[in-house]
């Protein structure tokens, strides 16, 4: 088993004016990942080895991310503002040869991405929106089914669609005296990836036994409304007291 990944990426930067200064670029990120897992059992010293297919695991995954960008800063006396958009195509390949399944989707997405600052004279206010993805993993992809732990299997699904996570920011900072950040955050997903477990009853050896099934799916919503406090006060020439918090309220939906 292992892994390779390659990135690819080129920026530009260029001031149109005093005021105004343009940001572009692309980047490719190149993903392979392979595995060749398998398990012989002998079940009889006068018999050679024999494959076990049900512990057996090999497969192929390509996942190549291709984006291009573009953004603005706009730059006056005492306001800043940046907007721009990121496109991303993604292509997966992946030949799960040991359940005889090959899935090959491709998906694109548009990212924006918003911050506003207004700077006063020792502080500023920051405003922000950025959306960010989340793409499933081979794990969580594989439809191999794990069956090392007999009652609690594990079943990837190959369906899984990326996870698009939004946040909006306010952050207030402070400079007079040492320093003091204090945010607020709203967070939220609509197509959360989540752990689904069914109980299913099954007969082993003239027993009935509870066997846990564990897969992952595109139905969870959730929502984050948190509070954070940052400070770092100098209370003496040689001693400095920092402080950090954080609160979060977490909202979780189902189906």
């Amino acid at each position: 088993a292992g892994d390779r990944d390659h990135t690819i990426q080129i920026d530009f930067a260029k001031p149109l004016s005093k005021a105004l200064s343009i940001e572009a670029g692309t980047k490719a990120i190149l993903r392979s990942n392979y595995s060749d897992y398998h398990v012989d059992d002998r079940y009889n010293p006068n018999n050679p080895y024999a494959t076990n297919d049900t512990l057996t695991n090999n497969f192929t995954y390509h996942q190549d991310i291709y984006s291009v960008y573009n953004s603005y800063q706009l730059k006056m006396d005492k306001w800043t503002g940046k907007a721009g958009l990121r496109l991303e195509h993604t292509a997966l390949s992946a030949d799960f040869t040991s359940v005889g399944e090959t899935i090959a989707p491709s998906y694109n997405n548009l990212i924006p991405s918003i911050s506003i600052q207004r700077s006063f004279k020792s502080s500023s206010l920051n405003f922000g929106y950025t959306q960010r993805i989340q793409r499933p993993g081979i794990f969580q992809l594989n439809p191999f089914t794990d069956k090392s732990n007999p009652t609690f299997i594990n079943i990837g699904n190959p369906a899984l669609k990326p996870e698009l996570d939004n946040t909006f920011e306010l952050t207030y900072s402070n400079f007079s005296k040492g320093s003091i950040n204090v945010g607020l955050s709203y967070a939220f997903s609509d197509n959360a990836i989540q752990n689904v477990s069914s109980l299913h009853q099954i007969r082993v050896n003239d027993t009935l036994e509870t066997v846990t099934y564990t897969t992952f799916e595109n139905l969870g919503s959730n929502k984050t409304l948190g509070f954070n406090v940052h400070t770092n006060m100098n209370l003496t020439k040689k001693f400095t007291l920092g402080l950090n918090g954080q609160v979060n309220h977490v909202w979780l939906k189902g189906k």
